[in-house]
């Protein structure tokens, strides 16, 4: 059975399965250059498949899944509407032939900021709400903690019609049409959906998942909740957190003039130490989140701005580093600071507990999975690993919307009854790197770089010498990273001991001075330099404390750095490594995401060779041989 994935939302993917294996994936910003691509068209389809070996006609199931509230954006040739027009095939269960009582179509334009996004996608359907679940489950940050264990118990005594009956639950029924060609098809819940990525690629075969973004929490499960992650069930929920820090960062973020980039204030947040009255308002953010009223979530942005203008705590050392370019620098950083103490407190407290309950009840529930945009929140990340030391927190790279197509294959595979092949106990970061539907690279560079020849030399050795030289490297091999966070594939690096190259890539690409970059380290080296377990340092989606002021280019002004670690797996970069060691030099360098700003990962040999000349780096490594500009 072939299942297209489609994720119509901000973010947009697609994702093909293939009896219960996942066969081909792809990011469209990767290949539109529209970063953060909202929407499908026909043809995005059409050249997805057409790649991975297949077409529209062969295709048994469509899983949609879109931003939740928000207008799914396509082309004219692409329609979607509620219910089945054509006979109840024999391969579905029957309970899902009618449209679900409990579900509504829903549609906005979501934020302004997201519809230069859209790019001739002037068609718009309405994603699907769904106002309950047919399971039960606690609601709220404050639940009853006692309340847990018959859930507990009711999940991992799920029967086979329970599970249908929940699953189902999840979805709603649609025809999709493409170019006049109708096919069944599903709307697939939102947190459904990042749940059951997480099931797919959880490196354990029990789990507890957690998701959360920047839905509001008006609703069930619109901002995220926590599931218990069951082989052979999928993704089943306990609690609705309702806890909507993720739209309180996009706001926070939108009315500094950070153009809605929560990275950004992240990055920004050590700037300044937190008001004293923000320790006030995680109190008052708890009480706003508990309503479920829109309007306290609202006014808990104007309070954390008012707190902000009146207590300032600037690291004025620190600031007076970098130039500013926001209307107002100050209260950019105390916002900033103030918004992460109240995010990160409140999501250790209230999820860490719940955690903390499941691991006492079974600890078969040691893994917590993370998923949801707000997983890219790392000074979070690795404040709950720290306060629940017990627990292996788990942030997967495709955490944002790009990975819900596959999460909603992933659940169809559950409905439908065909095995899923999970990515359970594999190796390295194979969650980075889902199989692309094509390799993306050319054989033949283009005219505007230069071979250069490496005689006896061999890639890692070259590698090595250029960063000791001061030499700045743009990486281009394989197949791109999922998400954003490049890991070795689509990098720039050079080495960490020198503070000059942290502005000099930083200028180049067109990114803000003040920003941090981060480090890549052996696996064997990271106790040397970083504090911490180097087996978080997978997906650079945790802070670890710089032990030593020899890495000026990687340490942010708070003392952290986002590690990534590389076992000899990685044969470039940990060869690499290991020549500098043996040079006696410190075996750290850096490592920031291959792109001009504003713009996705580099996908295609082209691509790659346009941005490092614009670039103006010194090397270009490829599979194909090393190049440097004329």
């Amino acid at each position: 059975m072939k299942i297209l994935g489609i994720n119509f939302g901000h973010d947009a993917s697609l994702a093909l399965f293939t009896d219960g294996a996942l066969l081909s994936f792809e990011e469209l910003e990767r290949r539109t250059r529209n970063k953060h691509q909202l929407g499908v068209s026909a043809s995005d389809i059409e050249l997805f498949l057409s790649a991975s070996g297949t077409n529209f006609s062969e295709i048994d199931i469509v899983g949609i899944c879109s931003t939740q509230g928000w207008m799914m954006r396509h082309c004219e040739a692409i329609r979607m509407t509620a219910g089945w027009r054509r006979r109840w095939p024999s391969l579905v269960p029957r309970n899902l032939a009618q449209w679900p009582v409990d579900c509504a179509l829903k549609g906005c334009d979501g934020l302004a900021s997201y519809d230069r996004h859209a790019v001739n996608l002037h068609g718009k359907t309405p994603s699907v709400i769904r106002s309950r679940l047919r399971w039960p489950y606690l609601e709220g940050p404050n639940v009853d903690i006692g309340a847990l264990s018959p859930l507990l118990k009711a999940a991992l005594g799920m029967s086979d019609a329970q599970k249908n009956q929940y699953l189902t639950s999840l979805l709603a029924p649609m025809t999709f049409e493409l170019r006049g060609h109708e096919k069944l098809s599903f709307y697939v819940d939102h947190h459904a959906s990042h749940a059951f990525y997480a099931h797919f690629y959880s490196g354990a075969r029990s789990s507890v998942i957690c998701t959360h973004d920047g839905g509001a929490p008006i609703l069930p499960f619109n901002s995220g909740g926590i599931y218990l992650s069951i082989d052979g069930i999928g993704a089943v929920p306990l609690v609705s957190h309702n806890l909507g820090l993720g739209v309180l960062y996009d706001q926070i973020s939108i009315a500094v003039g950070l153009d809605n980039e929560p990275g950004k204030l992240m990055g920004l947040a050590p700037y300044a130490n937190p008001s004293p009255g923000a320790y006030d308002l995680i109190k008052h953010a708890l009480d706003a989140y508990s309503s479920r009223a829109w309007e306290n979530v609202v006014a808990l942005t104007d309070a954390v701005i008012f707190v902000s203008r009146r207590e300032q705590a600037i690291r004025r050392r620190s600031a007076g580093q970098f130039p500013f370019s926001m209307k107002d620098p100050e209260l950019a950083m105390q916002v900033a600071a103030n918004t992460q103490l109240i995010v990160q407190s409140l999501f250790v407290s209230v999820v860490g507990r719940i955690l903390s309950e499941v691991f006492e009840a079974s600890e078969s529930f040691g893994t917590v999975d993370l998923t949801g945009g707000f997983t890219f929140n790392c000074p979070t990340n690795s404040l709950i690993q720290q306060q629940f030391s017990m627990l292996k927190i788990n942030p997967l790279p495709g955490a944002g919307d790009t990975g819900l197509p596959i999460g909603a294959a992933a659940l169809l595979c559950h409905v439908l009854g065909v095995s899923l092949k999970r990515q359970i106990h594999t190796s390295g970061v194979i969650a980075a790197f889902p199989p692309p539907p094509t390799a993306g690279r050319s054989t033949s560079p283009p005219s505007i770089v230069r071979r250069v020849e490496l005689g006896a030399e061999s890639t890692p050795q070259f590698i090595a010498r250029a960063i000791v030289e001061g030499k700045i490297l743009c990486l281009f091999r394989g197949r791109s990273e999922v998400g954003p966070r490049a890991l070795g594939n689509r990098s720039i690096i050079a080495h960490a001991v020198n503070e000059s190259v942290r502005d000099a890539i930083n200028s180049s690409k067109g990114r803000e001075l003040w920003r941090p970059l981060a480090p890549i380290c052996r696996e064997e080296d990271f106790r040397d330099y970083f504090g911490g377990d180097p087996g978080l340092a997978r997906y650079m989606l945790f802070t670890f404390r710089v032990l030593t002021s020899s890495l000026p280019a990687v340490t942010h002004v708070d003392g952290t750095a986002r590690v990534q670690c590389v076992t000899a797996s990685d044969t470039w970069l940990h060869a690499a490594l290991t020549l500098l060691k043996a040079a006696n030099q410190i075996p750290v360098i850096v490592n920031t995401s291959f792109n001009c700003a504003g713009e996705p990962l580099v996908e295609t040999f082209e691509q790659a060779v346009s941005s490092f000349n614009r670039m103006r780096f010194d090397y270009l490594v490829t599979d194909e041989g090393v190049f440097s500009r004329f």
